[in-house]
């Protein structure tokens, strides 16, 4: 297995040469979306590619088979190709085993470690559903709460977020099975509008039922291209098997349960967990070494109206700028609340917003983007407006062809700045940037 999760689906299908059978356990492997399946007593004596990609689909899968003794018997396995790679049998001290009723197949499944409560994440669909924004609205006015801003705003976000998580099993959950119970109920119409005719409430029943089936697809589509992360799609798209794919793609590639440490694997939860945070720990400890002193240099300097716009009261129009400079389907940080989420209720959060973080680092950017060409010099590739920083590198290797083609002598300085931005010591950037005239609030 490459990732942290596994199910199972063990099903003693009594027979699965009828297409009865085969439409069931198509159904349930499509509802269960498991890594395994297992089938016994198929009472097949042949099975080939057409049948599984049948059970299957046309994801990528893997299949063995045993043919039935007489009427009995035949045994049926697939997996996931993509992930699933067999190689030996194992244990699995935390497999579950769970009876779905007296009669249905056995789920089997084993959970993953706990890593830590999943984000929430803001689905474009919600938009879409109606009563969303009353909700988060009213949700957002009715909690009253002290302290500082950056206090009453992380805690406003936390309520909200649970708030949300129940309203979204409300309204969003088993989509799928929602979409086949409505296509059932539009066949029975459409039997009975055929075989006798429709009244006129069934006959509005059917329109309903179909701009369900509609609005509820749509959604589906929408939440698996959200979490496959195709920026490059747009809303038309409807491809939901590829989206699925990609998805499972994508989570397989971000799995992982150990890391290498001097040549050791480390595995489980809290020896990751402490292995990371001893890794960082070194990498940016600051490191004690003898810097040149910068009071003998010259610098270019901000000029005093300069410095004073850096260190301005922020106004909201500043940061409302900032915000909707970002991508609305980017999340603040871990907590899973995006941009997009902040621009539609942007009337109602803007005065609880004006203290955080990200978002007032944006602002400050977008401030020193203004005075940084005062303190760069001209010559340099870095931070120069309209200037790639590999115009550099460029310009390097025209300079090394100018000289070979031309026999000319030519010394060449290489600064090896690894692990520059992550080993900056705090006090030496306070002397540069005092010599250069920032403000010491801005420092």
């Amino acid at each position: 297995m490459s990732g942290c999760t596994m199910k199972i689906l063990s099903w003693n299908v009594r027979g699965l040469g009828r297409l009865e059978k085969k439409k069931e356990a198509k159904k349930l492997i499509n509802e269960k979306h498991p890594f395994i399946v297992c089938i016994q007593e198929t009472k097949l004596g042949f099975c080939d590619d057409f049948l599984c990609v049948l059970l299957w689909g046309n994801l990528p899968h893997g299949y063995s088979f045993r043919p039935s003794a007489g009427a009995s018997g035949g045994l049926l396995v697939l997996w996931d190709a993509a992930e699933v790679e067999v190689r030996s049998t194992v244990s699995l001290p935390q497999a579950q085993l769970r009876g779905l009723s007296g009669h249905c197949p056995l789920s089997l499944s084993v959970d993953e470690e706990n890593w830590g409560p999943r984000p929430l994440q803001m689905l474009k669909c919600w938009q879409d559903i109606p009563g969303y924004k009353q909700f988060v609205i009213s949700k957002w006015q009715s909690m009253h709460l002290d302290g500082w801003g950056g206090f009453v705003l992380k805690e406003k976000l936390k309520l909200l977020k649970t708030a949300l998580k129940e309203w979204h099993i409300t309204h969003t959950k088993n989509v799928p099975g929602r979409i086949d119970s409505l296509k059932v109920r539009l066949a029975a119409l459409d039997c009975k509008g055929e075989a006798e005719g429709l009244s006129e409430d069934e006959t509005a029943e059917l329109y309903a039922v179909t701009s369900d089936i509609h609005s509820l697809t749509r959604m589906n589509t929408s939440i698996y291209w959200q979490q496959a992360r195709l920026m490059w799609l747009r809303e038309g798209d409807v491809n939901l098997k590829y989206f699925q794919s990609i998805l499972t793609s994508r989570r397989r590639r971000n799995a992982w349960s150990s890391i290498m440490v001097d040549g050791l694997r480390v595995e489980g939860v809290q020896p990751v967990r402490q292995a990371v945070f001893s890794h960082f720990s070194s990498h940016f400890k600051a490191v004690r070494v003898d810097r040149p002193r910068v009071d003998d240099f010259q610098f270019s300097t901000l000029s005093p109206s300069e410095g004073g716009s850096l260190v301005k009261p922020f106004s909201v129009d500043e940061v409302k700028a900032a915000v909707w400079d970002c991508d609305s389907y980017k999340s603040l940080g871990p907590d899973g609340i995006n941009f997009g989420f902040l621009k539609e209720f942007w009337p109602e959060l803007q005065g609880d917003i004006m203290s955080l973080y990200k978002i007032l680092s944006k602002v400050l950017v977008n401030r020193l983007r203004q005075v940084v060409g005062s303190v760069v010099s001209e010559v340099q590739s870095a931070f120069v407006k309209e200037r790639q920083i590999l115009d550099g590198t460029l310009v390097a290797n025209e300079v090394v062809d100018d000289a070979c083609k031309q026999q000319k002598e030519l010394v060449l300085f290489k600064v090896d700045f690894e692990k520059a931005y992550d080993s900056v010591d705090w006090g030496y950037l306070d002397d540069v940037m005092r010599r250069m005239a920032f403000p010491v609030l801005w420092r």
